[in-house]
């Protein structure tokens, strides 16, 4: 799913989709029929059972591995975001790139690439993205970077006000 840049770096940092918290859909489904082909009660008392004594019991059903469904899920809505998402880099001033140490362990690189070959970032650093007239002659923005502090700051103030001020219609 397609979601704004404040929600994939929650995303990213995996405070969306929580492993151990959320279940990929397909991981639903492809249980429940595993459970329905074995027959028996192995999860009658789930109630009192650790979610990874769930898991087990469904994986001995015969159904998915939740790690690998998760993982799986993971890097398909990352990379379903990554395609469908509509920032361009013209609308934008600089960009933070960093491999923050909480970033999700399913993807991969400073860029959060669904790819196992993506490169890891050395370090995190604030790009200018200037373009045209507005870089000077040796490429480099001639004005002042702000933090990435700063940048989410006035991010979310343009978008909280986007459409603002309304019209009488």
């Amino acid at each position: 799913p397609t979601i704004t840049p404040a929600d994939y770096h929650a995303f990213l940092h995996g405070k969306r989709f929580v492993k151990d918290r959320w279940l990929p859909l397909e991981y639903v489904v492809a249980s429940l029929e595993a459970l329905i082909r074995h027959g028996g009660d192995l999860l009658v008392r789930a109630h009192e059972m650790s979610m990874d004594a769930i898991f087990e019991a469904i994986r001995a059903a015969g159904g998915p591995s939740y790690a690998e469904a998760h993982a799986e899920a993971i890097r398909r809505y990352n990379k379903t975001h990554r395609a469908c998402a509509n920032w361009r880099p013209e609308h934008f001033e600089a960009v933070v790139v960093q491999r923050h140490p909480a970033l999700r362990p399913e993807l991969f690189g400073a860029s959060a690439d669904s790819d196992p070959n993506a490169r890891e970032a050395v370090a995190s650093e604030v790009r200018p993205l200037c373009r045209g007239t507005a870089a000077g002659d040796d490429g480099v923005c001639p004005l002042p970077l702000p933090s990435p502090a700063e940048l989410e700051k006035r991010d979310k103030a343009a978008i909280q006000s986007y459409g603002r001020p309304y019209g009488e219609d």
